[in-house]
């Protein structure tokens, strides 16, 4: 199995969001090809970051692409153009669905941002990665996505590298297995 992480940027003043993320994207590597991309690999402008990760979708193929943002345009950016290739998207949102970050400046940045492409990278990828069960039940109070996988910050539950990667591969074969006919070619078919 081959899984990009997509990270926009690492943010220095949230350790804790960095250090899921790592936590996350060390479990895979055990077990799958695992390729992180960030904001510096593709450059800045829609066009130019949408033309470098094609291109890094083209060369790596993988099986999943795995992006962890929220409200961020650039990550939506993304999502939407694996899922348009025909690759499926999972999204991590972190926290940032909770009703207290909601509520952070709503009318001038965060509504704007679901009309224009948060509800959209939410509501179409594959499945949503929560960090506690909390999150999760804010995201489907939201009605964005039905296939929900919450896997705890380490911080948060007692967990180790071997039960997230148990979680983590687990929500990606779902996807895989669950989506199998897409894969499958005409002469598979016909066959």
């Amino acid at each position: 199995m081959r899984i990009i992480h997509y990270i926009p940027r690492t943010d220095t003043a949230n350790t804790s969001v960095t250090e899921y993320v790592n936590c996350l994207v060390r479990s895979t590597a055990r077990v799958a090809e695992t390729y992180v991309i960030t904001q510096k690999d593709l450059g800045s402008g829609a066009i130019m970051v949408r033309s470098r990760f094609l291109r890094k979708l083209k060369e790596l193929q993988p099986d999943i692409v795995h992006v962890h943002a929220a409200w961020d345009s650039t990550a939506a950016l993304i999502e939407h153009a694996a899922r348009t290739h025909g690759y499926y998207t999972i999204v991590s949102v972190h926290g940032a669905l909770a009703p207290e970050v909601m509520e952070l400046a709503f009318f001038k940045h965060k509504l704007p941002r679901i009309i224009g492409y948060e509800f959209q990278m939410v509501r179409n990828c594959s499945a949503v990665v929560a960090i506690s069960e909390d999150d999760a039940k804010q995201v489907k109070q939201l009605g964005w996505k039905k296939r929900i996988i919450t896997i705890p910050h380490p911080s948060l539950k007692l967990t180790n590298d071997d039960e997230t990667q148990e979680l983590i591969m687990s929500i990606y074969r779902q996807v895989l297995d669950t989506n199998y006919m897409a894969r499958i070619t005409d002469d598979e078919i016909k066959f």
